[in-house]
């Protein structure tokens, strides 16, 4: 049996992103801006191309923020 360590993996990489909570659309600029970070550096993390972000970033909405997103009628079928 040839003993060639080269083809194992030495290290196993684990998932540890979380994904981010939904944002409710609080009117406070310093939650908004974190999850905007926290958003950001997820995609980062999952690699998600630049033409998905703004779906996945929609689908972490709800509350008031999805009202709001719904309310600005953007044709997203591009």
């Amino acid at each position: 049996m040839d003993n060639d360590n080269q083809s194992l993996p030495t290290i196993i990489e684990l998932d540890t992103t979380s994904k981010p909570a939904k944002y409710d659309g609080t009117r406070d600029g310093f939650k908004c801006l974190a999850w905007l970070k926290e958003v950001q550096l997820y995609f980062t993390m999952k690699n998600v191309p630049d033409r998905k972000r703004t779906i996945h970033a929609v689908n972490l909405l709800n509350r008031i923020s999805l009202l709001w997103w719904e309310s600005l009628n953007i044709d997203d079928t591009c």
